[in-house]
């Protein structure tokens, strides 16, 4: 967002600078932010602490199953197992 010396918003940078987001404050479904993360992006664009708690709660779960994933494959290809 751009502000003039004066405080006046420039309207035209500001569209440019919230091009993801549509006009109710959402994320835009067709942005370039990847499914898994659109409900912490919407959690944290309206302030919902809840939501926002639960979308990190399943990014851990994400988080914790890929390294999980990534351990046991590295197993198998280092051991043979």
């Amino acid at each position: 967002m751009a502000v003039h010396r004066d405080n006046l918003l420039e309207e035209e940078e500001n569209e440019e600078d919230n091009a993801l987001f549509e006009g109710d404050g959402l994320v835009d479904q067709d942005s370039d932010i990847p499914p898994h993360l659109r409900d912490l992006a919407r959690a944290a664009q309206t302030g919902d602490v809840d939501a926002l708690r639960y979308a990190l709660g399943e990014m851990n779960i994400l988080l914790f199953f890929s390294l999980f994933l990534f351990y046991y494959l590295l197993e198998i290809l280092v051991l043979g197992i």
